[in-house]
């Protein structure tokens, strides 16, 4: 008799607003493909991989799950980020940081550590270069 396991779960409905497309679409649009995006340690960003799936665009580290299926030590990755983000280590290998007015309110000592300037914004996200 066979068994099969099924591993599948519920599908996952993700919605993302208007004007965080926009951002993304700004991100897509108006930078290299080799760029490099920052983005803030939350839950959201560190589980799933939308941000790359909508833009193409490299981020210092997102999702998980890959993260660990290539063998990166997630735990260690996500200190990182976190400690990048409070100014407990420096970080130069980026290039653009996409945050959104929350994240911002939450992470704002990344604008006091890095020379940034504001190149697209709405009422949802903030996309800052590093000049």
């Amino acid at each position: 008799q066979n068994r099969l396991l099924n591993l599948r779960t519920k599908p996952e409905k993700i919605v993302i607003s208007y004007e965080t497309l926009a951002g993304t679409r700004f991100i897509s649009n108006q930078t290299s493909k080799n760029s490099i995006i920052l983005l803030a340690p939350t839950s959201f960003n560190i589980n799933k991989p939308w941000f790359p799936a909508l833009t193409g665009r490299q981020t210092v580290y997102c999702c998980r799950g890959f993260a660990f299926q290539v063998g990166v030590d997630t735990d260690k990755a996500e200190q990182l980020l976190r400690d990048i983000f409070t100014g407990r280590v420096p970080y130069q290998n980026f290039d653009y940081i996409f945050l959104s007015r929350a994240e911002e309110g939450q992470f704002a000592k990344i604008k006091e550590l890095y020379s940034l300037q504001p190149v697209f914004e709405n009422t949802e996200v903030i996309i800052f270069k590093k000049v």
